[in-house]
C-alpha cells in the first residue's frame, strides 16, 4: 500500500509539473504565385508568424516559422508550429513569406497577413511577388561589408566584435572577449529600420541593434550589463574580411547523389557537406533514421561554415566537427525557437555515449527542471527520482538524488544509476534548438535530451 502510494505521489508530481508546458498551435495555408518567374531548383520557402502587436513603435516578435527546402509546388503548403500561451486575444499577428536560392531573396508576399484573432480568416494563402533588389533596405550600408570595433564588459578588457554583412541579407558575427579566451560565433539574418536607422541581427543567441551613423559605422546599442568603449562605434574595414564561423547548428539536411547537403535553419542558406570531422556519424544517422532520399531530415552539430574554394565541395560548405542527433519530424520553426531549460519535459536520447530506450510498458526516461522552486524530477522508467538543482551563470549542478528504491529489472536498475551518475557529474549544459545537453567538468557530454511537447 506505502509503494502503490509513493508511486502514485510521484506520478501526480510529474503530472502537474507537466501541466505547466505550454501547448502548441498549428498554423496551416498555403503560399502562392501571383506573376510566377523562374523557380531554381534549390530554392527555400521561408513563413513567418509574427506577432506586431505594439505597432510601429515596438519590434515584431517571431512566434513560429516554416522552412521548406526545395518545396514542392507552386502553391506550397506550410504549417507553422507556435506556442497558444503567445497569443492573446487582443494581439496583433501576421504571416509574411519570402522565397530564396542560395541566401538570395527572389520573391517576398507582399504587405502582412492578419492571422489568429481580430476576426482574421482561417484560410492563410500569401501570395508571392518577384524582388526588385533595390526594395532591400540598406540605409546607406555598402554591401557586402566588415565592421570592426569593442565594448567594454563587467569582468573582461572587453568584447571585440567582428560583423559581416551580405546584401542578401546573411550576417555573421564573431565576439571576442579578451582576458577571458572566450569567443562566440553566431549567424543569421539582418534587417534595417529606415527611420529609426537601426540595424538588427536576428537569429544569434540573442538579437542585438546597432544604430547605423552611416555608410561605414555603426554604433553598439549596449546590451545589459555592459559599457562602452569610448564612443562604442564599429567602423567599417577597407576591405572585406570573411571569417569561418564554428558554432553550435541546425538545419534540414537531406541525401542525394550520395553526398549530403544542408539547408541552414537560420540564414536558409544551403551548403554542400564536406566528407570530413563527423560527416559519417551524421550520414549513419540519416540512413538509420529511415529517411529516404532527397527527403529532408532535421539535424544538429557542431560546425563549421567553411570559406574560399574547398577541393571536395566547390566555394562555401559545412564541416561537421561534432555530432549531435536527427530529429525526425522536427521542422526550422522549432529548431529556430529554443526551448527552455525550466518547465520543458525532456525525454532521454542518450547517457554518455549509449542510446536510451523506454522500456515496454514504462514510463519512458525523461528528466523535468520546475521553474521558481528550483526541483527535478527524473525517470529511466522505474524509480522516480527527485531533488533539487542550481543554475548559475550558464553552470548547472544536481544537488542531492532521491527517491523511493522500487524493484526494478536489472536493466533498468543499472540505467538509473547511469542517470544517478550523470546528473551527479553534471557542471554546464546547453541547448540547442529543442536537443538539450549536458556538458560534466571535463566538457564531456554525459547526457543528450530532447524536449516533448504535450498537447
Amino acid at each position: 500500500m506505502v509503494r502503490a502510494f509513493v508511486v502514485l505521489a510521484a506520478l501526480l508530481v510529474l503530472a502537474l509539473a507537466q501541466a505547466g508546458i505550454a501547448a502548441e498551435g498549428h498554423l496551416t495555408g498555403t503560399v502562392a504565385f501571383r506573376d510566377i518567374g523562374p523557380v531554381p531548383a534549390d530554392a527555400v520557402l521561408q513563413v513567418l508568424l509574427a506577432d506586431v502587436s505594439r505597432g510601429t513603435t515596438g519590434t515584431a516578435r517571431a512566434l513560429g516559422e516554416a522552412t521548406l527546402a526545395r518545396p514542392d509546388g507552386p502553391p506550397y503548403a506550410f504549417d507553422i508550429a507556435y506556442d497558444t500561451a503567445d497569443v492573446k486575444p487582443e494581439g496583433t499577428y501576421v504571416l509574411r513569406a519570402e522565397l530564396s536560392s542560395g541566401g538570395q531573396v527572389l520573391y517576398r508576399s507582399r504587405g502582412l497577413l492578419p492571422v489568429l484573432t481580430r476576426g482574421a480568416s482561417s484560410d492563410a494563402t500569401l501570395w508571392l511577388a518577384q524582388v526588385d533588389p533595390a526594395e532591400v533596405a540598406t540605409a546607406g550600408l555598402d554591401l557586402p561589408v566588415t565592421f570592426e570595433g569593442a565594448i567594454r564588459c563587467k569582468d573582461c578588457r572587453d568584447v571585440r566584435y567582428q560583423l559581416n554583412l551580405w546584401p542578401n541579407r546573411v550576417f555573421q558575427l564573431r565576439r571576442t572577449w579578451e582576458g577571458k579566451d572566450m569567443r562566440r560565433d553566431a549567424i543569421g539574418l539582418w534587417s534595417v529600420d529606415a527611420t529609426s536607422r537601426t540595424l538588427t541581427l536576428h537569429g544569434g543567441e540573442d538579437d542585438l541593434a546597432f544604430e547605423v551613423l552611416g555608410h561605414d559605422r555603426l554604433r553598439v546599442m549596449v546590451p545589459r550589463g555592459a559599457a562602452p568603449a569610448g564612443d562604442g562605434v564599429l567602423a567599417a574595414s577597407p576591405a572585406f574580411e570573411p571569417f569561418e564561423p564554428q558554432l553550435a547548428m541546425r538545419g534540414l539536411v537531406t541525401w542525394a547523389d550520395n553526398r549530403l547537403s544542408l539547408v541552414e535553419c537560420l540564414t536558409g542558406r544551403q551548403y554542400p557537406v564536406v566528407g570530413e570531422g563527423d560527416y559519417d556519424a551524421l550520414q549513419h544517422a540519416y540512413l538509420a533514421a529511415g529517411a529516404e532520399p532527397d527527403v529532408p531530415l532535421m539535424a544538429s552539430f557542431d560546425g563549421t561554415i567553411l570559406q574560399g574554394q574547398h577541393p571536395e565541395a566547390g566555394p562555401g560548405a559545412v564541416r561537421i566537427d561534432r555530432f549531435v542527433g536527427v530529429w525526425p519530424g522536427e521542422t526550422c520553426a522549432r529548431a529556430s525557437s529554443p526551448a527552455t531549460l525550466r518547465n520543458t519535459y525532456w525525454r532521454l536520447l542518450r547517457l554518455g555515449d549509449a542510446d536510451v530506450a523506454a522500456s515496454p510498458n514504462r514510463r519512458e526516461p525523461s528528466l523535468i527542471l520546475r521553474e521558481g522552486e528550483r526541483r527535478f524530477s527524473a525517470t529511466v522508467g522505474c524509480n522516480p527520482l527527485t531533488g533539487r538543482f542550481t543554475l548559475d551563470d550558464g553552470h548547472l549542478h544536481f544537488g542531492q538524488i532521491t527517491g523511493p528504491r522500487l524493484d526494478c529489472p536489472a536493466a533498468l536498475d543499472a540505467l538509473e544509476d547511469q542517470l544517478v551518475s550523470a546528473l551527479t557529474a553534471t557542471a554546464a549544459w546547453r541547448i540547442t534548438g529543442q536537443s538539450l545537453e549536458l556538458y560534466d567538468l571535463d566538457g564531456d557530454r554525459v547526457a543528450l535530451l530532447q524536449a516533448v511537447y504535450l498537447y
